[in-house]
């Protein structure tokens, strides 16, 4: 949906790259993490764009963490996944997104909201 734009490129590049020895080099780390993500990613991809049935619960588990990183909520969310093609309702996609959180205390607010 948004990868051509320039402030995705940018927030991509603050995760792939770290300074090593006043060198930027790859971030193994990231990039081990984002290629055993990525096969189930495109798993799920492929559904929506053939149109097959997704669960709100698979929808969630693959793209969840990443739209919560780049602080959208979770109706946002709910938008671009309409937006797909995908027909969750309301309450069902809510309910997905409480059962991923609670299963994952480190998806909530508190990842992406800084220390006061």
């Amino acid at each position: 949906v948004f990868w051509g734009e320039e402030w995705v490129q940018k927030t991509l590049d603050r995760f792939m790259w770290r300074t090593r020895g006043g060198k930027e080099v790859p971030n193994e780390a990231f990039l081990r993490k984002l290629w055993e993500a990525s096969s189930e990613g495109a798993i799920l991809q492929l559904r929506i764009y053939r149109k097959a049935t997704v669960t709100p619960s698979a929808w969630v588990r693959v793209k969840y963490l990443h739209f919560t990183n780049l602080g959208l909520t979770d109706m946002q969310m709910l938008k671009i996944a309409r937006a797909e093609g995908c027909k969750f309702e309301e309450p069902e996609f809510l309910a997905a997104i409480r059962r991923f959180t609670r299963r994952n205390p480190l998806s909530g607010s508190s990842r992406t909201a800084p220390p006061r």
